[in-house]
């Protein structure tokens, strides 16, 4: 299990395993075991491995599970809500009100790149850019005007969020207010 900025809760028992992530990203590798099957419960859905690679990520009130290996059986609505098999390749998103969005391709090796360090865009909005660096930054990361709406191709590291920032400002000719590196203000 590699684990983003996170918190979670592990339950092992001699008839399941049982993960609840309560905030953040965590990724999964299952070995299959019928007799104890591995559920992952986020928000209000549950994601059960069925021999496989997934991870499972909350931002604010919605989920999404991608699966980078086999497949697994994503239920909303916990438990009472719609249900459906996700194969390798593909990822979802799911919201509170137990509705789950239709499956989309991934690139699996760009899903999981933050487990070797980096974050992988391709044509991304600045602010999703942002947004995503701001998760390894201590401090606080925001983008202000218009330049949140430009798109971003590239990789970046994630040891070094205030040099990933200086990299998108130069390449894109943006400036920004540093107070320490605690607060980052990112305009045009």
């Amino acid at each position: 299990m590699s684990i983003r900025p996170s918190a979670v809760t592990i339950e092992i028992r001699s008839t399941d395993r049982r993960i609840r992530l309560l905030k953040g990203e965590a990724l999964f590798t299952v070995a299959p075991d019928r007799s104890r099957p591995f559920t992952v419960q986020a928000a209000i859905g549950e994601t059960m491995a069925l021999g496989t690679q997934f991870s499972v990520r909350r931002t604010g009130a919605d989920t999404e599970v991608t699966v980078t290996e086999h497949s697994v059986m994503l239920v909303s609505g916990e438990g009472k809500g719609a249900s459906l098999i996700l194969r390798e390749g593909q990822s979802i998103r799911y919201g509170a009100d137990g509705g789950i969005d239709a499956p989309r391709s991934i690139n699996t090796e760009a899903a999981t790149a933050w487990t070797d360090g980096v974050l992988v865009f391709k044509d991304a909005p600045l602010c999703q850019v942002v947004a995503e660096i701001g998760r390894y930054h201590p401090g606080y990361m925001t983008i202000v005007g218009d330049a949140s709406s430009l798109h971003v191709c590239g990789v970046f590291r994630i040891d070094d969020p205030v040099a990933a920032i200086s990299r998108l400002q130069k390449s894109l000719g943006l400036r920004s207010v540093q107070l320490s590196r605690s607060l980052i203000v990112i305009f045009a």
